[in-house]
């Protein structure tokens, strides 16, 4: 659990993550595996607040809520999000976000239809997600100069994670933080 530095799994992809730090509670595997599933297709939205709680305690044991100043989740394109019903990552970024005591923005929009990265390659994924986000009309203003905590559910090559997170320093965010529930290994189904 915790910090994400130095992983083999991430040394090729550090420079892509455009994040300062990736706080996880996990890797993506036996029971903390089967909970972002259930989370994620399986409808259990009540897991979202025990993974929020799990996050808040090791970002407050990181220093990285000290340091954020507002909560951002990882957007899912409209289609996705009615077809599912929900975005996994607004649930736990909003507890997350009250954990913290920091403000939630829902400041990026996907812009595009992108292929689940779970079924693509490493270099596919970042492809994959290129120019996919942009900052949603008026929340500039709520990026911009502020360092941003950036919630997802899972990350596999940090592909999405940086692709968002470069969206948001364009529209002016002072740097970024990574905040996921599971750190998935290259070659898994994340």
């Amino acid at each position: 659990m915790g910090v994400i530095r130095g992983c083999i799994s991430c040394r090729d992809y550090r420079e892509g993550f455009g994040t300062r730090e990736v706080v996880a509670v996990g890797r993506y595997e036996g029971a903390l595996k089967e909970l972002c599933l259930a989370l994620k297709f399986g409808g259990e939205r009540r897991l979202a607040a025990p993974l929020a709680a799990w996050l808040a305690q090791l970002l407050f044991e990181r220093g990285v809520a000290d340091k954020v100043e507002l909560v951002v989740p990882m957007p899912l394109h409209p289609f996705r999000r009615f077809s599912r019903g929900y975005n996994q990552a607004e649930l736990i970024a909003k507890p997350l976000a009250r954990a913290l005591g920091k403000p939630l923005l829902d400041a990026l929009r996907r812009l595009r239809r992108t292929e689940r990265q779970a079924t693509l390659s490493a270099a596919q994924r970042k492809g994959n997600v290129d120019s996919a986000f942009e900052v949603r009309s008026g929340q500039t203003s709520g990026i911009e100069g502020r360092l941003v905590l950036l919630v997802d559910d899972v990350m596999t090559t940090g592909a999405t994670l940086g692709e968002a997170a470069r969206t948001l320093k364009k529209a002016g965010a002072k740097g970024v933080f990574g905040a996921l529930a599971a750190r998935a290994a290259l070659g898994s189904d994340g």
